[in-house]
């Protein structure tokens, strides 16, 4: 996730590392949780902070995504990947 957040990528690599993350943050929720924590204490503007709490949270809540590991949840996972790089990327890599 530091990766796409903060270092130059092919886009092409988002799909295959949103079929790499989903698995992992469904398995390690505490883990992401705390990576997400993290990453939203290290913003020093607080609507920074806000936005990349609610960023998280859309992350693995939107498009009516579930924990199970089928192709409809992968394919709406990449979706919400590519959202929420496009939210956060921008005033992250500017701070």
């Amino acid at each position: 996730l530091h990766f796409l957040l903060f270092e130059d990528y092919s886009t092409d690599l988002v799909s295959t590392a949103a079929d790499a993350l989903f698995p992992l943050i469904l398995c390690e929720p505490n883990l992401y949780q705390g990576l997400g924590n993290e990453l939203i204490e290290k913003q020093a503007n607080p609507n920074f902070k806000t936005r990349l709490a609610n960023a998280l949270q859309v992350l693995t809540t939107s498009n009516q995504l579930s924990s199970s590991l089928d192709r409809l949840n992968y394919q709406r996972f990449r979706k919400n990947l590519n959202n929420f790089l496009v939210e956060v990327r921008g005033f992250l890599k500017t701070r």
